[in-house]
């Protein structure tokens, strides 16, 4: 047999003279050392499970970490996109509503006589208008700048 613990077996086998009880000796002490590597193995075994689970635990964190990430950007982009298109509305809308005042106000300046100033002159009108009528032709008059009054 070949072990370490053969030396002690022998001393054993020296002092009794009993063969077996070295023998026994001998296997004990080798069970006992089977005993000690497959507890270590073991220890090993499961160090590296849980080694294995931290690295999968800490990669599936990370690629979570990742997903709020990319979906945080999208969120910010997709609101910054709605915000610029909300102010390139409201600024179409104003530029659209400062366009209809200029052609509002152009229509009503080449109405207006240019000239009316330095040669108007009085003139008085005798009309027998309904009261629709009536109210068309004083908003006419107010829209082409003819300064009037109405005389009862």
């Amino acid at each position: 047999m070949n072990s370490e613990a053969a030396e002690k077996a022998l001393q054993a086998y020296n002092n009794s003279l009993d063969l077996t009880e070295a023998i026994a000796m001998i296997n004990a002490y080798e069970r006992h050392k089977q005993e000690i590597l497959a507890r270590e193995q073991e220890r090993l075994r499961h160090e590296e499970e849980e080694r294995v689970r931290r690295e999968e635990r800490a990669k599936m964190l990370a690629e979570q970490r990742a997903i709020k990430e990319k979906e945080e950007a999208e969120r910010r982009a997709k609101e910054a996109l709605e915000e610029a298109v909300q102010k390139a509305e409201e600024e179409k809308a104003a530029a659209i509503e400062q366009a209809k005042k200029e052609a509002a106000q152009e229509v009503i300046d080449n109405l207006i006589p240019s000239d009316v100033d330095e040669e108007a002159e009085l003139y008085e009108y005798r009309m027998f208008l309904t009261p629709d009528a009536k109210g068309k032709l004083e908003q006419y008059m107010n829209s082409v700048g003819i300064e009037w009054e109405e005389i009862a």
